[in-house]
């Protein structure tokens, strides 16, 4: 699967690039506006910035450019996406019917870390140690 996503950056890029597009127009839409579906907006929060930690994650993961990026990507992923979260809140406070909350805030964080987490050491970790553990096998 790792395979398939650092031979495929462009797919990356563009469902990155499409997903903070939508992200931003659905923030940007006046709250009355905006169809109900039955779920906590502190919810609806973590979702979003979930995939949007994950998205940003892979793609600073498998850019060449900027050495750092590649070297700590879970850093730059929560540093990069908690600082767009608390752009967006203030966004928001001109947007009518919307706010500035500082829960809103907080359960984007949330769903940061916790994308950070599960891909830094569930998948990546996991990855890692499959790709030590044949690499090893080979070596002998």
């Amino acid at each position: 699967m790792i395979n398939k996503i650092i031979n495929n950056k462009r797919y990356v890029y563009f469902y990155l690039t499409v997903y903070w597009i939508i992200l931003f127009a659905a923030t940007s839409i006046p709250s009355d506006h905006v169809p109900s579906l039955g779920v906590s907006d502190k919810f609806k929060h973590f979702g979003a910035y979930a995939v949007l930690a994950s998205l940003v994650y892979a793609a600073l993961f498998i850019q060449n450019r900027y050495k750092i990026f590649k070297q700590k990507p879970a850093l730059f992923t929560i540093i990069i996406t908690a600082l767009y979260g608390a752009l967006d809140e203030i966004h928001q406070s001109f947007i009518p019917g919307r706010s500035c909350e500082l829960m809103d805030w907080v359960a984007d964080v949330i769903g940061i870390l916790l994308a950070v987490i599960i891909i830094k050491y569930f998948i990546f970790g996991k990855w890692k140690i499959n790709f030590a553990l044949k690499n090893s096998a080979k070596e002998h």
